[in-house]
């Protein structure tokens, strides 16, 4: 009875660990929030590309949060205690309390490059529109192709990404595999 215990646990285990990778590398962050400020702050936040910060009501007061990207306020308190905000875009957001009772400056970081997209139309005007950031020592791309060539990049990132994942969740699974073989004899 007691290996099958263990065994129940140990599959248990892994099914949490299986879970936690899916989200693979974003972090989420808990800020907790009362009439005091921000906890933790000590002014700037740094996080990553992609990670969350979930800001949580910890005094059972109701509290007004600022809302960088749609402006105005979200109210926490007991019946909504939390909001959970993602940085999918690289900048810098600043967030108040309870009008200004205290700031929290948050910069997101490791960003992604910016993408290039060189457009050359075929009539007789040549005009080239950029998105993002070039070096004036950055040579042309006329080809057709090119955006074919970043979404493949793109998509080979992903794939390496979703394969380092796979590769760990294996791992996880072959010491599963041991330590049942070691519970059960086989």
């Amino acid at each position: 009875m007691e290996k099958i215990t263990v065994a129940l646990l140990g599959v248990i285990v892994v099914a949490i660990l299986l879970t936690w990778i899916s989200v693979a590398y974003a972090e989420t962050y808990d800020v907790e929030i009362s009439s005091i400020g921000f906890s933790p702050n000590n002014g700037t936040m740094n996080i990553n590309h992609g990670d969350n910060i979930t800001f949580i009501v910890s005094d059972g007061v109701g509290h007004e949060l600022s809302n960088p990207w749609l402006g105005g306020e979200n109210f926490l308190n007991n019946d909504n205690p939390s909001i959970t905000h993602s940085f999918t875009e690289c900048s810098s957001y600043t967030f108040t309390l309870d009008f200004h009772v205290d700031q929290l400056d948050v910069a997101v970081e490791n960003c992604p490059p910016p993408v290039v997209v060189d457009v050359v139309p075929t009539n007789s005007t040549s005009t080239t529109v950029v998105v993002g950031t070039v070096d004036a020592s950055d040579p042309v791309v006329d080809d057709e192709t090119f955006a074919e060539e970043i979404a493949k990049e793109e998509e080979d990132k992903r794939v390496s990404a979703t394969n380092e994942t796979l590769g760990f969740r294996l791992q996880i699974l072959q010491v599963l595999e041991n330590i049942l073989s070691i519970l059960f004899g086989e």
